[in-house]
């Protein structure tokens, strides 16, 4: 028995949610046996005794609702109440049989709370109710109860055909009861289990995020190594014929004016030379050679510093991020990848020489990982570049160099946000609405199976947002070309 009540105890805590909600249909219920009292009161006049019997009991019942829902006292009071009405719809009857059988039909809803208790709790108080009242009918008082004045025999027939009733109800209350206890703890299961594999679907979730952007820096890197180590190893070996060639063309220099003088002199003196002197300079032609010796030689200088702001540049490009952001100057940055794109911009016998266009604002340096952002530039003209090799198999040299193929590399300062902006744009054949919205995804590419890794544009989103703090958008239309919008703090 004490291991039936301690039972008891724990399918009232599991199923209080659900009984609240019952008190709440028990008080609706209250109300409608309510209405019924004064709809029937006119009959014989009732109405003192509902007003003193109904509208009490139903004002208590709505109160308990509200401070005590789901408690066991609730309970028990909603089953005595509708014995209540039972009682007062049988007395504004004046006993009829008929009325009796409210008592069943209510105590039948009272299965909703699925507890036995509350059908034995309103079974007493109907017995009593009865025992009471119907004794006070058989000596004479004005309550209908039976419609006899066998009082006894009365009371033990109505008594023996509600117990198999009352009997049947509490059997069905407490299966009832179990099966929802049953229903709510495997419930309480799945959710238990839903919470664990929702809290392993995250963990993956985060496994694979994390797997993804170690995938991306890992390319990055190994990416901005050899790349980085081509062209510092390119830079330095051009290094060493320029320094040698700088220093041979002044020396070259200071030579041939000594040369030209010493000849000037010569003319000086002897302005008769010989014949066959005078028919050597003629053939060579001495005067020209004069005049134009020295422009050479300032072409030869002009050339020789040409390349050497080219090995300036790849140096820029290549050079190895530190581990803090250092000040750097973005057009710096955006020349020397122009410079190592540049044998990709030159026409060839499929299409004409693409255009880059510079159109840089005053902007100041930022900080930032200059190498990294050398990259972000790379990736994205190098795509622009890719898309207008596209169109080659499908359109005519003169066609393409009527329509043109443009990059614009634009910048500007925002110093009101603290940010600068670099927009790249092309003129190309745009993008769908559905490629624009996974441009950045990682392993998402639209070039064919072997030339592209789906990489780059997702180490570039990584680059502007995740390391330095940016942002980068991109606006596009197909037939409309690209456009990809950078801001960049200008310190962090």
């Amino acid at each position: 028995m004490r291991h039936f009540f301690a039972t008891e105890a724990a399918f009232d805590v599991l199923l209080r949610p659900y009984r609240e909600r019952a008190d709440r249909i028990m008080v609706w219920m209250q109300v409608f046996l309510c209405v019924v009292c004064f709809a029937i009161a006119p009959i014989h006049n009732t109405f003192k005794a509902v007003g003193v019997i109904a509208l009490p009991t139903l004002l208590i019942a709505y109160g308990l609702s509200r401070w005590m829902p789901g408690a066991l006292a609730t309970r028990i009071y909603m089953g005595c109440g509708f014995m209540t009405y039972t009682g007062l719809i049988i007395h504004q009857s004046n006993g009829q049989t008929e009325a009796h059988f409210s008592a069943f039909g209510l105590i039948g809803i009272l299965l909703y709370y699925r507890d036995w208790r509350t059908i034995i709790a309103a079974t007493v108080f109907i017995y009593l109710h009865h025992l009471i009242l119907g004794y006070l009918q058989s000596i004479g008082g004005p309550i209908y109860v039976f419609a006899s004045s066998h009082f006894w025999a009365m009371f033990g027939i109505h008594v023996a055909y509600f117990l198999p009733f009352i009997g049947m109800m509490a059997y069905l209350s407490i299966w009832l009861r179990r099966e929802g206890y049953e229903n709510q703890q495997d419930l309480a299961n799945l959710k238990r289990a839903e919470a664990v594999m929702l809290e392993k679907s995250q963990a993956l979730e985060n496994t694979l995020n994390k797997l993804e952007q170690t995938q991306i820096q890992v390319v990055q890197s190994e990416k901005m190594a050899v790349l980085g180590n081509m062209v510092a190893g390119v830079a330095h070996e051009i290094n060493n014929p320029i320094g040698f060639l700088n220093g041979s063309i002044k020396n070259a220099e200071d030579y041939i004016q000594d040369l030209l003088g010493h000849i000037a002199l010569y003319q000086e003196h002897y302005p008769d030379a010989v014949a066959a002197v005078q028919e050597d300079a003629e053939a060579i032609d001495l005067e020209f050679i004069q005049a134009d010796l020295p422009k050479l030689l300032t072409t030869m200088q002009s050339a020789n510093q040409r390349i050497k702001s080219m090995s300036t540049s790849l140096r820029i490009f290549s050079r190895a991020d530190k581990e803090h952001k250092i000040p750097a100057n973005l057009h710096d940055g955006i020349d020397s990848t122009i410079l190592i794109l540049k044998y990709r911009l030159k026409a060839s016998p499929a299409r004409p020489a693409i255009q880059v266009v510079t159109e840089y604002g005053p902007i100041p340096e930022i900080t930032c990982f200059p190498g990294q952002l050398n990259q972000v530039f790379m990736n994205i003209l190098a795509n622009a570049i890719d898309v207008f090799d596209e169109v080659i198999p499908t359109a005519s040299f003169n066609e393409i160099k009527q329509q043109g193929q443009q990059i614009t590399i634009s910048t500007s300062a925002l110093p009101e946000q603290n940010l600068v902006e670099i927009c790249i744009r092309d003129n190309g054949k745009g993008m769908t609405a559905a490629v624009k919205s996974r441009i950045f995804d990682h392993l998402f590419t639209t070039k064919a199976v072997g030339k592209g890794t789906g990489l780059g544009m997702a180490i570039t989103h990584q680059i502007v947002v995740d390391t330095h703090g940016g942002s980068i958008d991109v606006q596009s239309e197909v037939g409309q070309g690209t456009a990809f919008v950078i801001r960049l703090p200008i310190a962090s």
